[in-house]
């Protein structure tokens, strides 16, 4: 066996028992203190100089992650101050160090080396390749499948905020932009039509089964995006299986969110983005021009913080090209006049109500709730709180999920005493930061955390409007065939007596080995369902890129997102973060294609 490829493979198994919190017995508990010295006598002689700075940062920020989620899983506090803080944070930094710098050195002799593709071929026809034909056949295996269980989950998923959109549909309740507009607007085509044969039913199905041809075509075009830019044939193998059977995708396909809309708008822009990186003279094309313009104004209807995902990421494009602003120019000050013009019109001419102004303050709303809880504050600091949220805020509190909190805001007070708002949370987190720190972590910490655990597969039960709904009961078997069906086209493709194939191999041995029969209580399986888990690749990704000096212009709209998610109302709702998601492939992908490229 390769030694690096050694090393990597017993530094990442001491990586997971680490941050996982894996139970184990004290054989286990020893066999992992062996392996991870093996990892330590072995790494320290071939510290590669390239990466060791990157590896030394990475280690500590993952080292402060760690020490302070920890906490605030077990306790919703920053306790750390004991006398294991030093043991614990030695333990996360060498490991991490260890794991970092095994990695790179792989990436950079297996990943990144000019080698001839291998093909597919259905007879005489090459499949995941730019070819139709390919296409044609990616786009039908997803669509089958999605459609298959669409079928068996009929007429879709509807959740809390689907309701809420029907309802509006309805003219039960006025029109808001709390769940897009534009969104709502979509959806109350198939709804009326289904309503014209008395069937909600009927508009729900066919509005499913819109959204899984829109899932069904993205896919397929990325698997056709990463053979255009020839990424290995084995990762294209195993990002359509992805496509295809993750849970999570499939799911989402027929669950009826903006959220899922807004994801494939998104990796379009960010496809574009991409493009627009390698070519400076990409907006010379027209068509690219007008592609540009309606994709970012989709984007910035489809979610309110898309607006600054667009604009930031207008302002480094400037900034890169700013040599060229005369043509660029032109086409940014399109997109924002069409944009902020349209939405004014729109909303003047229909009657409707932008978002809720509680809408933005989780952050505010989670750290009053928590100081006034805990009773750390005097009378007149007490009652200016009640003010803004009346005294059942202590008791609505729950430090992940932010909805209870700013639900009790007096929005009609806030108005007219903004500026007393915003000059009484400043008193109060000079003199009570930590609560507010405390209070930030835990209401986002499973976004860059991959110990945490939340529901990211939820399948409504209720019928309050009328539409059926069917029990998930085989979700996590689904996800048991499809790692089988990853390890026999693993088999299929490579010759096992290549040792480095058998330790691929071998490395989804203890997959199955740890299935269980819950998501939750599993820590390997639950790594595939944490949003944490996929924000951290991509994020290794984004400086493996940039320290082999590559463009990373196209990673600035998921960084942007990825910061607004931070202050959003749950701790790690998945769907909010849906298009990183979808992107892990592609920035995997682009990190593996050819050097010669």
């Amino acid at each position: 066996m390769d030694k690096k490829i050694g090393s990597l493979l017993l530094s990442l198994i001491v990586t997971f028992f680490l941050i996982t919190k894996f139970s184990i017995n004290p054989m286990v508990s020893f066999l992992v203190f062996i392996v991870l010295t093996l990892v330590f006598f072995y790494s320290i002689k071939k510290i590669n100089k390239k990466y060791n700075k990157f590896s030394l940062i990475l280690a500590g920020i993952f080292t402060l992650i760690y020490i302070i989620c920890d906490s605030i899983e077990i306790s919703k506090t920053i306790n750390i101050f004991n006398r294991y803080l030093l043991l614990n944070m030695s333990s996360y930094f060498i490991i991490f160090y260890f794991s970092l710098i095994n990695l790179f050195a792989f990436m950079d002799k297996y990943i990144r080396k000019k080698e001839e593709d291998r093909t597919i071929t259905i007879g005489d026809k090459e499949i995941l390749s730019t070819s139709k034909f390919s296409f044609i056949i990616s786009f039908s295996l997803i669509f089958i499948v999605n459609l298959l269980f669409l079928i068996k989950f009929y007429p879709g998923n509807l959740t809390y905020d689907s309701y809420n959109e029907i309802s509006q549909i309805k003219g039960l309740f006025p029109l808001m932009n709390n769940h897009s507009i534009l969104h709502t607007g979509l959806l109350a085509l198939f709804i009326k039509f289904g309503l014209l044969f008395k069937s909600m039913n009927l508009g729900v199905f066919l509005y499913s089964l819109f959204q899984i041809s829109l899932v069904s075509l993205l896919f397929s075009y990325i698997l056709y995006f990463m053979a255009k830019h020839k990424v290995p044939i084995i990762f294209r193998i195993i990002s359509l299986l992805f496509f295809a059977f993750h849970p999570i995708n499939i799911f989402y396909s027929f669950s009826i969110w903006k959220d899922i809309i807004f994801s494939l708008v998104f990796v379009i822009f960010t496809i574009i983005i991409y493009y627009l990186s390698k070519d400076k003279d990409y907006f010379m094309n027209k068509k690219n021009i007008a592609l540009f313009i309606i994709i970012s104004v989709l984007l910035m209807y489809l979610r309110n913080n898309a607006v600054y995902v667009v604009l930031i990421t207008l302002l480094v494009l400037f900034i890169k090209y700013r040599k060229t602003y005369k043509r660029i120019i032109p086409v940014f000050i399109s997109v924002i006049l069409t944009f902020f013009i349209s939405k004014l019109l729109m909303f003047n001419i229909c009657h409707i109500n932008n978002y809720e102004v509680r809408e933005m303050l989780s952050v505010p709303s989670q750290a009053l709730a928590r100081i006034y809880k805990n009773g750390n504050i005097n009378k007149k600091e007490k009652e200016t709180i009640e003010k803004f949220y009346t005294n059942k805020i202590g008791e609505v509190y729950n430090p992940i999920i932010s909805d209870n909190t700013k639900g009790l805001l007096n929005q009609d007070y806030f108005k007219k005493h903004k500026g007393e708002y915003i000059k009484f949370n400043l008193k109060l987190f000079f003199t009570h930061n930590k609560e507010y720190m405390e209070s930030f972590i835990s209401n986002n910490y499973g976004y860059y955390y991959m110990n945490s655990y939340y529901p990211s597969i939820i399948l409504q039960k209720t019928d309050d409007l009328g539409v059926k709904h069917a029990n998930v009961d085989f979700l996590f078997i689904f996800l048991l065939l499809t790692l089988i069906s990853i390890a026999i086209v693993l088999i299929v493709l490579w010759n096992l007596k290549d040792k480095k194939n058998i330790l691929l191999f071998g490395l989804l041995v203890p997959v199955f080995l740890g299935l269980s029969f819950s998501i939750k209580d599993n820590s390997l399986i639950s790594l595939l369902f944490n949003i944490g888990f996929y924000v951290t690749i991509i994020f290794l990704t984004l400086i493996y890129n940039i320290k082999n000096k590559n463009s990373v212009i196209y990673y600035i709209p998921s960084i942007i997102l990825w910061i607004t998610i931070l202050f959003s109302p749950v701790y790690a709702e998945f769907r909010y973060l849906y298009p990183l998601f979808i992107l892990v492939p592609i920035f995997i992908g682009m990190t593996m294609k050819k050097i010669d490229e």
